[in-house]
């Protein structure tokens, strides 16, 4: 099964609700769903984000273009 996650507009809420009920997709609500992360991946992120420096960061754009050079696209 594939996770898939989609912005739908508040006016169009209530038919993508019946549109997934009626293709018997299932919902998962991560937001309240336990998901146990192991304790060496939760320290490991939060080194990194500790040790992170902006000057490393870059853009979306640069980003998105480095991965079109690394894989041909």
């Amino acid at each position: 099964m594939i996770p898939i996650t989609v912005a739908v507009p508040d006016e169009k809420a209530a038919f993508f609700k019946q549109l997934i009920e009626i293709l018997h997709f299932k919902v998962v609500d991560f937001a309240h769903s336990e998901i146990d992360i192991p304790l060496q991946h939760q320290k490991h992120v939060l080194e990194r984000i500790s040790t992170s420096k902006p000057e490393d960061f870059i853009t979306w754009q640069e980003a998105k273009n480095k991965l079109k050079l690394n894989n041909g696209f």
